[in-house]
């Protein structure tokens, strides 16, 4: 009886697993999906004039060689609105949601666009006030240490500042502030990253497709067909 009762355990647990499984499979065809209709309308409103900010950060994402945005993903995002700056986060959350082989891409520009949303508000804020704020140019004067570092440069200057506020050599808010903007200079230069790496592998299969091309160029043909 003992023996009977944990085969059909067994036979239970193995029918919870398979049915765990293809609902997971499931899931990922339905993912797949989403992101290739949203990859298809972006390439629709490119074509037709009318992208989106979201369309140029997903095109270098795209298995397209034909068509490359050579600036900077965070760069994109300057002189956004308000307004549309949370709309473009909307699309980068559902993109995030979805296209799990870039998500590393999606978790950056996920932080950046939350950073630029809250840096408009305050700006907003404070032209609404009248105010100029002593606060932002100290703002301004630390993004000025982090830039044309490395992603590992600044992941070493985020352990001495939390080394520094640990040990009570820095002022705690202080060393707060500094790892906040710490995070978007982070995950901007994953971003730059990402970018660059991207763009090697376009160029090499780009020039992988030019010398093929050459090796079956047919000099004797040509003349032909000139003739």
């Amino acid at each position: 009886e003992k023996e009977q009762a944990w085969m059909e355990e067994e036979k239970a647990r193995m029918a919870r697993e398979s049915e765990e499984a293809q609902h997971c499979e499931w899931e990922s065809k339905a993912d797949e999906f989403h992101l290739e209709q949203a990859r298809l309308r972006a390439k629709i409103r490119t074509t037709e004039g009318r992208a989106k900010p979201i369309d140029i950060f997903a095109k270098n994402l795209m298995d397209d060689d034909g068509d490359v945005e050579l600036a900077e993903p965070y760069t994109l995002f300057r002189n956004l609105t308000l307004a549309a700056l949370e709309e473009l986060q909307q699309d980068v959350e559902q993109h995030r949601s979805l296209d799990h082989k870039n998500a590393e891409f999606w978790e950056a520009m996920a932080h950046v666009c939350e950073d630029e949303i809250h840096s408009a508000k305050v700006r907003s804020e404070r032209e609404r006030a009248g105010d100029v704020d002593a606060t932002a140019a100290i703002e301004e004067e630390i993004a000025g240490t982090f830039v044309d570092k490395s992603w590992s440069e600044l992941k070493e200057q985020e352990e001495e500042v939390k080394n520094g506020v640990r040990d009570n050599m820095l002022d705690p808010e202080f060393g707060q502030q500094v790892l906040a903007q710490l995070k978007t200079a982070l995950a901007k230069a994953k971003l730059k990253d990402i970018h660059a790496g991207i763009l090697r592998t376009k160029l090499a299969r780009l020039e992988g497709d030019l010398a093929q091309a050459a090796m079956a160029y047919d000099p004797s043909a040509a003349k032909e067909e000139a003739q």
